[in-house]
């Protein structure tokens, strides 16, 4: 993955923007019913100004006519071509001025590489954004769908299982947060190459989009338009995986994925992760348990006796939250009784986006004596930066955030080896590497680790008399300080 942002991350999968986004596996009728097309259009409610963005491919010849065609009867008559040949040309004058009285934006197929290779982090990327903000209709078909996400797949087998190692991913446009979309998904066997993203990625969803289907989203949720299904697969329960192997062709395995699939019609709410007006998870997971000739209502205690709850079932349950002691292995990572208690010389984690770098080194230059006598670990290029600027300083340069520095410092929070993560948070810029992001400030205060995302909390907390004291957290059973 390269270190080029996509768009920033809210709590709203689409930031709470007021448009709407049609996100279309390819090959959409463009001569017949045009159900996609005639959808896009009625989304428009009376704007019928449209840049069609031909970026993603490289001979983009013949696109723009096919697609005037299809359109002309829809009522969208106002349609300019928005074609960029180099990078340059995303800051052209008059393309920004056109992009500015846009009600909609459709970007048609290609390689949604060059998508992010022409208009990443440009005026034009930042007005797509704007115009879907206001209210407008941002659309994308089979390369151009590719592009929403914060991460867009760009590489991996398709029509058979995925290998460890297959799939590459590159920043998108960052319109809908929190998925990876596929394309042409049932037509080219690509089931296998969204589960090798989930597998790097399983706090994401995976939606992957058949041909001359769409999902419309709006807010917190889609709804599914057109012939083929849309599947969405869920990851985020995954209980087990073998990327770990040393052996990089391996076919990979998952254990535990949830899987949906939504024909025309169906709704989805991203929000839950759950498809709209169904029964809630854990009527499925009775379901299973009944099935196993087991009731759901039983007592975990009874596992030994006839009928009792086997290991699986009880996985089930503590997924539910039935099962009192999954429940209370939950209040115990809550409430920070899976840590151990700070030594004096502290193990301290110093990270920092790229526009916060200047700001961090000048705080490690002013509190350099104090962190002479602790243990640093950085993320690569915060960690170079801070030994060019401070050499007296005994720093471990872990891997650049992009490239899995943030995993590398949540690993050692997650296993007891972090006591205090310094993260200078840029919150009015985006990055590739958001989902790594949000999971170190989760891991922090899951762990109980102290945490500063700016200069402020940063100058309190290393000013503290306890930073330089043995410390037992609350709940430990080690004592206090």
């Amino acid at each position: 993955m390269t270190d080029q942002p996509p768009a920033a991350s809210g709590d709203s999968p689409t930031d709470n923007a007021k448009g709407t986004l049609v996100i279309i596996g390819g090959h959409e009728d463009r001569r017949d019913e045009r159900v996609i097309l005639r959808e896009f259009a009625r989304l428009l409610k009376g704007g019928r100004r449209v840049i069609l963005s031909t970026v993603a491919s490289h001979e983009p010849k013949g696109y723009f006519d096919d697609y005037r065609r299809a359109f002309d009867d829809l009522g969208v008559r106002d349609l300019t071509e928005l074609y960029i040949g180099d990078r340059a040309e995303a800051r052209d004058e008059d393309t920004l001025r056109d992009l500015e009285k846009a009600d909609g934006v459709f970007f048609s197929g290609g390689d949604q590489l060059r998508i992010h290779r022409q208009i990443g982090g440009t005026p034009v990327e930042k007005l797509v954004r704007e115009i879907h903000r206001r209210g407008g209709v941002v659309a994308g078909t089979s390369a151009g769908a590719a592009a929403m996400g914060d991460l867009m797949l760009v590489d991996g087998a398709s029509g058979e299982s995925n290998r460890i190692g297959d799939v590459s991913m590159e920043p998108g446009l960052g319109l809908l947060h929190g998925a990876i979309v596929d394309q042409h998904f049932a037509q080219r066997g690509r089931i296998g190459r969204l589960l090798g993203a989930l597998a790097m990625h399983p706090e994401m969803l995976g939606i992957g989009i058949d041909e001359d289907t769409a999902i419309v989203v709006s807010g917190d949720s889609f709804r599914v338009v057109g012939s083929g299904a849309v599947y969405v697969v869920d990851g985020q329960g995954v209980t087990g995986t073998n990327l770990e192997s040393d052996r990089k062709d391996r076919m990979l395995s998952m254990v535990d994925v949830r899987l949906h699939v939504l024909s025309h019609g169906e709704r989805f709410d991203l929000a839950a992760r759950r498809p709209s007006a169904v029964p809630d998870v854990r009527e499925s997971h009775d379901a299973e348990l009944k099935a196993q000739g087991l009731d759901p209502a039983g007592s975990a205690d009874d596992a030994g006796a006839p009928g009792g709850l086997s290991e699986a079932a009880k996985a089930l349950r503590a997924v539910d939250g039935q099962d009192p002691a999954a429940r209370q292995d939950r209040e115990d990572g809550r409430s920070g009784r899976q840590e151990r208690a700070m030594q004096a010389s502290k193990r301290i984690a110093l990270v920092a986006h790229d526009a916060k770098k200047d700001e961090l080194l000048e705080w490690v230059r002013h509190n350099e004596k104090t962190l002479a006598a602790h243990r640093l670990w950085s993320t690569g290029t915060t960690g170079e930066a801070i030994t060019e600027a401070c050499p007296k300083l005994d720093v471990t340069a872990l891997k650049s955030g992009p490239l899995g520095g943030d995993q590398q410092i949540g690993a050692r929070i997650a296993e007891g080896d972090i006591d205090v993560l310094v993260f200078f948070i840029d919150p009015l810029a985006a990055q590739p590497h958001e989902a790594d992001v949000q999971g170190l400030v989760r891991l922090s205060t899951l762990y109980n680790v102290a945490l500063a995302t700016n200069r402020t909390s940063a100058d309190f907390l290393i000013t503290s008399p306890l930073f330089t004291q043995d410390f037992a957290p609350a709940g430990t059973g080690e004592g206090k300080a």
